[in-house]
């Protein structure tokens, strides 16, 4: 899958695109393919480095995201692929 992932915090830089492995949803997960994301305040925060240790490079950005539901983990109820 494609991501944009972010390599440096700081700046208006630092952002690659990149392939990685389709993950696959584990229990009680969603797998969606994102139509559409946006930034909230969490992902300002990563972005900007404020937290820390607790993020490590490289990471992808996009905490709210709406899209079709691709695949579902075991004990997922609610939604179901497409």
């Amino acid at each position: 899958m494609r991501v944009m992932e972010l390599t440096t915090f700081g700046g208006p830089g630092g952002f690659v695109a990149s392939e990685r492995d389709t993950p696959t949803p584990g229990p009680k997960e969603a797998l969606v393919r994102v139509r559409a994301t946006s930034l909230n305040p969490a992902d300002v925060g990563v972005r900007s480095g404020v937290f820390g240790p607790m993020v490590a490079v490289p990471v992808v950005l996009g905490f709210d995201c709406s899209g079709v539901v691709e695949a579902v983990g075991s004990g997922v109820t609610g939604v179901s692929p497409g």
